[in-house]
């Protein structure tokens, strides 16, 4: 199984802007990707994606977290709530570990999953509470910086030596 990124060009607002919406789905190959990518409930679900390629569990964790409506309307991040985050993500991470038994799940699957447990196991509601917020702001963070965390970004201190 892999985990793979479809881009489809929804529109445009305004001044020419061209509007793009990500999925990110887990699959065998890269047409059954294509296939679920297109299978989405979305109203745009009948377009074929522009870009459709493979990309890590690091980067499927930072773009699946955040809901992809709320960046193109509102410019305003909108991370995917805990329930959400269990029915959807928690599952595909599983299925991952269930299918690779040798696959050693990276630091962000970790702690995703460290936090939906510590917020399942809250004892209170204001504990609860506290956790969901953790869990906002660390994806937050992480869309933030996923050139940082994912390596793509080249040191500046590196690249003057």
């Amino acid at each position: 199984m892999s985990y793979y990124k479809g881009t489809i060009r929804i529109g445009h607002f305004g001044f020419k802007k061209k509007v793009f919406n990500s999925f990110y789905v887990q699959a065998d190959d890269i047409l059954q990707a294509m296939y679920k990518i297109r299978k989405k409930p979305s109203t745009h679900h009948h377009k074929i994606p522009v870009d459709l390629r493979e990309i890590s569990e690091d980067e499927f964790i930072i773009g699946v977290c955040v809901n992809p409506y709320s960046k193109q309307y509102d410019n305003e991040l909108v991370p995917q709530t805990l329930q959400e985050i269990k029915m959807h993500i928690v599952p595909v991470l599983s299925k991952e570990r269930k299918i690779n038994k040798n696959y050693c799940s990276g630091n962000l699957a970790k702690t995703l999953l460290a936090i939906v447990n510590a917020c399942d196991s809250a004892c209170s509601v204001s504990e609860k509470g506290l956790y969901e917020h953790v869990l906002k702001n660390w994806i937050i963070y992480n869309y933030e910086h996923q050139d940082e965390i994912l390596g793509k970004t080249e040191n500046v201190e590196e690249k003057e030596m």
